[in-house]
């Protein structure tokens, strides 16, 4: 696992080292950032935007579906997003966490669908 650093993220932005620092505390901050985007994006907004449908389960599922494939993940990676967030949490305990609470909340929803 390579090591992010605030200088190299900094220097590839053409941005100073120091308008890293007024968004992140640290690297940890940048981390825990986007792994929280992530579990937002990913999977709570996409169940909000599938429950305002309203639909019948069924309905909802397939929903579900195209959402998990269309391209709305395209700015954050496309569909390999969710294969780098597992690759992280192998070796960083927080990344593990976060992909833990999130497959539970992923599986919580669809076995709610299924089961109507």
């Amino acid at each position: 696992m390579q090591a992010i650093r605030a200088e190299a993220i900094a220097r590839d932005l053409k941005v100073s080292k120091g308008s890293f620092y007024w968004h992140f505390k640290d690297v940890p901050d940048l981390k825990a950032k986007m792994l929280a985007h992530w579990a937002r994006e990913a999977t709570d907004a996409v169940i909000a935007e599938i429950e305002a449908a309203e639909a019948p389960a069924q309905v909802r599922l397939r929903l579900l579906v195209y959402a998990a494939t269309d391209e709305r993940s395209l700015p954050y990676g496309g569909l390999l997003t969710d294969g780098a967030i597992r690759e992280w949490a192998r070796f960083d305990a927080t990344a593990a966490m976060i992909l833990k609470s999130v497959d539970g909340r992923r599986l919580d929803y669809i076995s709610g669908l299924l089961s109507h």
